[in-house]
């Protein structure tokens, strides 16, 4: 009796390392070969957009008189004068720009704008509506808006603005005398968006 039950006790045993042990050889079955390798690092930048500071010196002005039917009798530097109907006023700005990235392309805009004081006699706001401003070029062209590249990287653009006081009629200005004014031209550089 004894015999047969330490018999059926190790047979048991047995069964039971046996099924462990296939547990554990199933389990390792399952797993796959696996390798890794990494790939040099390269490094990733951005582009460059920029506009170069401007300084109150950036503009050269030159004053003529422009006579209708004849041409500009003089050009001269601008030396804070005061204005008299027949003046214009030429600016040319010298503007840094750097654009930087392979797939950059940007317009610039620019846009004169006059201002009077915060206090304005009479004499400055007819000031302001007598003056005539316009962009002459920039970049060299005339009445266009100009794309540059990121390719470009730096460089300078020639932006030409002229501020005439016209001739008008007899009289027509002189609520205009003494008045003041101020010009400012913003400069906006935009990246184009691609098509």
């Amino acid at each position: 009796m004894m015999r047969s039950t330490t018999r059926g006790l190790t047979v048991s045993a047995l069964l039971g390392a046996l099924g462990v042990g296939l547990l554990f050889g199933g389990s390792g079955t399952l797993a796959t070969w696996q390798e890794s390798a990494v790939s040099p690092e390269r490094g990733i930048e951005t582009g460059t957009l920029d506009l170069g500071p401007l300084t109150s010196g950036s503009v050269d002005w030159r004053l003529s008189q422009r006579i209708p039917g004849r041409p500009s009798t003089f050009s001269v530097p601008f030396s804070n004068t005061a204005l008299v109907p027949g003046d214009v006023l030429t600016g040319t700005t010298a503007l840094p720009i750097e654009l930087v990235g392979q797939t950059l392309t940007a317009t610039l805009q620019v846009t004169p704008k006059l201002s009077i004081p915060a206090n304005p006699k009479p004499a400055d706001t007819a000031l302001s509506k007598a003056l005539s401003v316009t962009v002459v070029s920039i970049d060299g062209t005339a009445g266009a808006v100009p794309t540059f590249s990121g390719q470009d990287g730096k460089r300078t653009v020639p932006v030409v603005i002229e501020i005439s006081y016209p001739w008008g009629a007899d009289g027509q200005y002189g609520d205009a005398t003494g008045g003041t004014v101020s010009i400012g031209i913003e400069y906006t550089l935009t990246q184009n968006r691609s098509k």
